[in-house]
């Protein structure tokens, strides 16, 4: 039960970064998009990758992307590049041991959605495509990738400290219960003892 509930609270902190994260760049970057400027909106994604290591908050992002309404690539980076005018990306997982290669066209499915549209994919990414709008007009798109790698590892790591903090209070509560246990039926043995010299 509580794993399970660990989980579901990983999987909403995950997306809440993502969200956040694409709520923010979508307000940095509207007026960018608009008129898309792609030096202007290079240099307000180059903040979330210049950490590399978990001390800083944005190590998690994996890659971002800005598209026009018609969903085409304006600008995309990543910690290891930026790209446009291209079909493919690639970013490196946090753990540094694989080279991911993605696709940057966006579906169809997600240029008709009107809220976001997370996609959880094989190497523990979650993708977040919003609309960025202006006003009631679609003015283009945000595109977040955020890795589960990191909230995993502090998960477990909490994990394995509740763990061995349970078994700590079960053992010390074994060795209460028999300094009680003693404490109760030695004087019900001496009482039997002096029943039994009585007799």
């Amino acid at each position: 039960f509580c794993y399970r509930e660990g989980t579901a609270i990983l999987d909403a902190e995950i997306r809440g970064r993502a969200l956040y994260v694409a709520r923010e760049l979508s307000s940095m970057t509207m007026d960018d998009i608009i008129t898309e400027n792609r030096h202007e909106i290079y240099k307000k994604l180059t903040p979330l990758f210049v950490a590399a290591d978990d001390a800083h908050p944005g190590s998690d992002i994996l890659y971002a992307m800005i598209y026009r309404r018609d969903g085409k690539l304006i600008i995309g980076s990543s910690a290891t590049a930026a790209f446009f005018n291209t079909d493919s990306y690639f970013y490196s997982l946090p753990t540094g041991d694989k080279l991911m290669i993605d696709n940057v066209i966006l579906s169809p499915a997600m240029m008709r959605a009107t809220e976001p549209v997370f996609f959880f994919n094989q190497a523990g990414v979650y993708d977040l495509t919003i609309p960025v709008m202006a006003g009631q007009d679609r003015v283009g798109y945000v595109r977040v990738g955020v890795s589960s790698q990191r909230y995993a590892k502090k998960f477990t790591g909490l994990v394995k400290k509740g763990s061995v903090a349970l078994i700590g209070i079960l053992l010390v509560g074994m060795a209460f219960s028999q300094i009680i246990t003693i404490g109760i039926t030695k004087p019900i043995r001496k009482l039997s003892d002096a029943a039994d010299r009585l007799s």
